[in-house]
């Protein structure tokens, strides 16, 4: 393939990734709100045929595991596709490289830390303050219209306040 068709696949992967993200933290709400609200209900429980035990435990256990898998794909695409996010780090950021290098790493090794017990708490508080410290980027994103990404203004603006739903999600592991 060439350099045009790399990075136009570059960029359709990380809008797919994008994409993944907010699917994947709506379906995180969709599992908290039912395993708080719906699955603590007997009648609940009976109506619908359900009869397992420790529903909530389970997932949130599944909902843990899927945050972990999205930071852990976050993370990883920073290093298989550096260009794409170089675009995104706005222009007074100094070191793109570096800045690009670090949060891909710092989302990996935090998903790692979401899945070890001892250290749930400590990496649930290193994502949300990694997500603070990239929002910058995500109102730069908006800014640029998607960076030539052709993802929708709708989608970039839904993307800011949606990084308050990371942060919660991120806060219930603390």
């Amino acid at each position: 393939m060439g350099k045009n068709t790399d990075l136009k696949l570059n960029k359709n992967l990380l809008v797919f990734i994008r994409s993944l993200e907010l699917y994947l933290a709506l379906l995180h709400v969709y599992i908290f709100l039912f395993s708080t609200v719906t699955w603590n209900s007997h009648e609940l429980y009976s109506s619908f045929g359900w009869c397992f035990p420790n529903h909530a435990h389970f997932m949130t256990t599944i909902s843990l595991y899927l945050m972990a898998l999205l930071y852990m794909i976050a993370g990883i695409m920073h290093f298989l596709y550096p260009k794409v996010y170089f675009k995104i780090i706005p222009p007074f950021f100094k070191h793109k490289k570096w800045i690009n290098w670090i949060s891909g790493a710092a989302e990996i090794i935090l998903a790692i830390g979401l899945v070890i017990p001892a250290t749930r708490s400590l990496a649930a508080w290193g994502i949300i303050a990694l997500l603070i410290a990239v929002f910058p980027a995500n109102v730069y994103h908006l800014q640029l219209g998607g960076a030539g990404m052709k993802i929708p203004k709708w989608i970039l603006w839904l993307r800011l306040p949606f990084q308050g739903l990371l942060i919660y999600w991120a806060y219930l592991y603390t």
